[in-house]
């Protein structure tokens, strides 16, 4: 019960109370007892973190084709976005020549050389 008591942090009591019946010999005892208890309860800590991952996850070999695929893949997200934001700012510039700059003949042409532009992008 005393090493229970350690280990949950009230060991200064108990070690009061021992020294009034035994004298300073309790000392040792109770250090030692609150050191190799901690590093117990951090070892128990520690299986519970590893037990977590799982044997199979830790034995298993680690392929670099899943490593690959997913690469591959924010990059094809990457080159849909290009295209999507490409087409968005073509679509706009054809509404805004069509509809907005058709009296500014200037504007218009400014327009078409950005389309011109946009659309030869890569």
């Amino acid at each position: 019960m005393i090493v229970f008591r350690v280990l949950c942090g009230e060991w200064i009591e108990s070690m009061w109370d021992c020294m009034v019946v035994a004298g300073p010999v309790c000392v040792p005892f109770f250090l030692a007892t609150v050191v190799i208890g901690n590093l117990v309860v951090l070892n128990l800590f520690l299986a519970l973190l590893l037990s977590s991952f799982g044997a199979s996850n830790l034995s298993a070999p680690t392929s670099d084709s899943a490593d690959t695929k997913k690469l591959q893949e924010a990059f094809d997200r990457f080159s849909r976005a290009h295209k999507w934001i490409k087409g968005r700012a073509l679509w706009v510039l054809k509404v805004c020549d069509r509809f907005l700059f058709k009296p500014f003949h200037v504007c218009s042409i400014r327009l078409s050389l950005m389309y011109v532009i946009l659309s030869n992008l890569v």
